[in-house]
């Protein structure tokens, strides 16, 4: 990967700092199953003699091993790359073929010597992350989140869906559940088993459904200790086509968002589904969903990481309205009980009136969640009536009892 062999003016790292220079395309999906990266880079190879087709075609391997470097750059910190720089070099010098799908050369020239090449190639991201997790090695930046699953299954002849939050004593886990947790924990996330850690409050009973709310879903990542909440619904169906006497074709969809556990921001989500041919029913519909499973997972690792890379959002300022506020012990009650909601950093009062006053609040999430977030906590002296919601402003009316 790292090594001589590579010249560039007779430098293979010149060819690395020009490759990050160049235009990076980020992820994107080649087919529905393959994550890829096209990067475009630049490859150099001197002209020995008159030998000008061999020079092109080294400037060419050159630059396709460019862009592999390149790839694991992005996906790799300093750090980690120091670390298992030598363990790197074995894993991809010479096998450049693995993880290159295809390329085109868009520019080429001869300068005395030397033959450059400009060469557009699309990596293969899933490649990499396997060869290099199977030599322990994680392609990830910065830390990965803790990970709560929250998905039902509605399968064949179910009379409703089946999730493992509910009040069943029974302990049930989707297999899309398991097929999302697989591809997550192979690429570095810590994915929370809810079957082997006991929660420490029961769940409240509107939330005792499959599609449990956001709130439901932010209440049970905090007490498992999620990071990230993955919430959403999956069936599977027979489809209409068969084949012969026995076989037939079973077609399983996910639909998931991602959710902040601290905010309840909405970070992602996902749709995916699969379908599969099998003479066994059983089979064929547990086949169906861990396929759909596995390409959720992977949708959503690609877009978890993307985002958590980037760190969360400074908060936003939401003006709140307080009207009510002439019994200042109620409003003293409610900016302590504002104050305590997750996601709000600063309080600062704005205005004063006789009966109504505004104050500024730093939120990181949107103005509904935490309209929401207020909806639900307790108040022993007044209930709260909020009029207005909107991007970034609050109209709350505080109401003696």
């Amino acid at each position: 990967m790292f090594q001589s062999g590579y010249v560039i003016n007779g430098m293979r790292c010149f060819a690395l700092i020009f490759a990050v220079f160049c235009l990076f395309l980020g992820p994107i999906h080649a087919g529905e199953e393959s994550i890829t990266q096209v990067v475009r880079v630049v490859g150099t190879a001197r002209v020995q003699g008159d030998n000008v087709a061999g020079a092109r075609e080294q400037a060419i391997s050159n630059s396709l091993m460019a862009a592999v470097d390149t790839v694991v750059l992005n996906m790799m910190s300093l750090e980690k790359m120091v670390e298992n720089f030598k363990a790197a070099n074995e894993i991809i010098t010479g096998h450049k073929d693995a993880f290159v799908e295809h390329y085109k050369v868009l520019a080429e020239t001869r300068y005395g010597i030397t033959y450059r090449v400009m060469v557009q190639a699309t990596v293969s991201v899933e490649n990499l992350r396997k060869r290099f997790s199977d030599a322990g090695i994680r392609l990830i930046k910065g830390a990965l989140p803790g990970v709560l699953i929250l998905i039902s299954e509605l399968n064949l002849d179910d009379p409703s869906p089946r999730y493992w939050w509910g009040d069943d004593s029974t302990y049930f886990k989707a297999a899309v559940e398991t097929a999302i947790a697989e591809v997550l924990e192979s690429n570095g996330f810590a994915v929370i088993d809810p079957g082997v850690k006991e929660r420490t409050s029961e769940i409240q009973p509107d939330n005792n459904r499959p599609d449990i709310s956001d709130q439901g879903a932010m209440a049970l990542g905090k007490q498992f200790g999620a990071d990230v909440v993955v919430v959403g619904q999956s069936k599977v169906e027979r489809t209409e086509n068969v084949m012969g006497a026995n076989t037939r074709s079973f077609s399983a969809s996910i639909a998931a968002r991602a959710i902040r556990t601290e905010s309840g921001e909405e970070i992602t989500s996902t749709d995916r589904s699969a379908t599969t041919v099998s003479t066994n029913e059983h089979e064929g519909t547990q086949e169906a969903l861990i396929k759909a499973g596995s390409l959720a997972g992977e949708d959503l690792f690609t877009k978890i990481t993307e985002i958590w890379k980037k760190g969360p959002e400074g908060p936003a300022m939401v003006s709140i309205e307080v009207a009510g506020t002439s019994n200042l012990g109620n409003f003293v009650l409610f900016r302590n009980i504002l104050n305590g909601i997750a996601g709000v950093s600063r309080i600062q009062m704005k205005e004063l009136r006789a009966d109504s006053s505004t104050i500024m609040v730093d939120y990181s999430g949107s103005t509904k969640t935490l309209a929401d977030s207020l909806m639900v906590k307790a108040y022993d002296t007044f209930s709260i009536n909020i009029s207005e919601v909107s991007e970034d402003h609050l109209r709350i009316e505080l109401v003696p009892k």
